[in-house]
This record gives structure tokens, C-alpha cells and sequence, in this order.
């Protein structure tokens, strides 16, 4: 009773104000009003996923069972600034909302195979220390939550260099960057039960594809597995 009193309180005079525009959110609304959540530029997955550009982009140099970004990511558009939001300003809600709605889509799209495993790529030790969280993480679990009968494994990849940045690299040079970052742990390595099965790997951002592609190498080790991977955005 205290604790409602109190947030009717606060949000009284404090209101929830929509990341997008600034005005404020009613009652029913997270994060987003309805008019800037009616401006996300979604990426049409519903007939498949051939036409989506991570697909078309990581195909031929790494066999996947499906692929696909949720949203074109556009410079200074809505979710540019969304993601800034989640990995720079301390905001892990928006990853799980994010998650969210990346996990109802893909629930939704009659194309998408369920998988096992979730996998979030994961963040050096020092860099996820600082930020404290790691934002894919975050983006998978909400994601999850329309997959119930998916694990999350967080820690069957580990990050175990600190790249540089990537923002201003070429392909090659991304490549380059990461290849050798990331490794399965010594869990995985021993552990049986991920025989056969089929990893999702759940990023924010698809560019060149390095970095997805590098933890997909990995899982692919893995006698018989299956790799699918899901980001929240990508440039068209």
C-alpha cells in the first residue's frame, strides 16, 4: 500500500517520459510513446529471412539456420539513440524492451525456429565491470521471455581480449579485430548436452558481421550444433 502510494507520488511529479520525444508517457506506455513506437523502422521478416540484410550479409561465410535484424538502423534515428541509451547512459531496461519486442517478432514471423540455447555475445570482464551489465545480455532476456523453453547460456562464450573499438574499421579490419576474442569456455568444452542442439546468438548492433560471426566459428565447434543469430538492428 506504502510502496503504490509512494510511486503514484513520484509519478506524479516526476512522469515517465518517452526516450524517443521527451513528452510524456500515459499510463499503458513503457519507455515509448505510441508515436514514436509507431516510427520504429521495423525490417519485414514475416515471409523470411532472405531478404532481411544480416541474412544476406553473414550467409556465405558461415552457415546459419536463420539470421535476421529486427530494425534498420539509421543515423540519429529513434533507434540509434535507443541503443546509445541502453550501452552509455546506464539504461538496462531498454535492452530488456528491446528484447522484448525483437522476441515477439521473431514468436510471431511462422519463420523463425526455436532454439535450444540463447547465447548473448558476450563482453570483456573489465568492459561489462564498468558498464555494469552487459547489454546483450539485457536484449536476451527480454527476448526470452516468449521462448520459455530456451536456456540462456551467458557464460558458454567468453570475450577474452579487450578489441578495440570497431565504430570506424573497415570489414577486414573488424575481422581482424575480433577473430581471436572470442573462445567457448572450459564448461562448454565438457559438457555434452550442447551436442546437437541449436544456439541463438543475440546481439544489439549488425554491422560487418565480425563479431557474430567470430562467436558462431566458436559454437560451430561444437560437434552438430545449429547457429542462428538475432540482432536488434542493422543498416540496410
Amino acid at each position: 500500500m506504502i510502496r503504490t502510494l509512494l510511486k503514484s507520488l513520484l509519478d506524479f511529479f516526476y512522469p515517465a517520459c518517452c526516450i524517443g520525444c521527451g513528452g510524456e508517457l500515459m499510463a499503458h506506455e513503457e519507455l515509448l510513446c505510441a508515436d514514436c513506437r509507431e516510427q520504429l523502422p521495423y525490417i519485414g521478416c514475416e515471409e523470411g529471412m532472405r531478404g532481411n540484410p544480416v541474412f544476406a550479409n553473414i550467409a556465405g561465410r558461415v552457415p546459419v539456420l536463420f539470421a535476421a535484424a529486427v530494425f534498420d538502423f539509421k543515423k540519429k534515428g529513434i533507434v540509434q539513440h535507443l541503443l546509445h541509451e541502453l550501452k552509455y547512459k546506464g539504461r538496462p531496461e531498454i535492452g530488456v524492451f528491446l528484447g522484448r519486442i525483437a522476441g515477439e517478432r521473431m514468436c510471431n514471423s511462422g519463420c523463425f525456429p526455436t532454439p535450444d540455447y540463447i547465447v548473448p555475445v558476450p563482453l570483456h570482464r573489465r568492459k561489462e565491470k564498468k558498464r555494469g551489465y552487459n547489454q546483450s545480455l539485457c536484449i536476451t532476456e527480454g527476448f526470452a521471455q516468449f521462448f520459455p523453453e530456451a536456456t540462456i547460456e551467458k557464460d558458454l562464450l567468453e570475450k577474452r581480449s579487450e578489441s578495440e573499438s570497431q565504430t570506424r574499421k573497415n570489414r577486414a579490419a573488424r575481422w581482424e579485430n575480433v577473430k581471436t576474442s572470442f573462445c567457448l569456455s572450459e564448461a562448454a568444452l565438457q559438457e555434452s548436452r550442447f551436442i546437437g542442439k541449436h544456439f541463438l546468438i543475440v546481439d544489439d548492433v549488425f554491422t560487418t558481421g565480425a563479431t557474430v560471426e567470430s562467436c558462431a566459428r566458436q559454437i560451430l565447434k561444437i560437434p552438430d550444433t545449429k547457429v542462428s543469430v538475432v540482432t536488434i538492428a542493422s543498416p540496410i
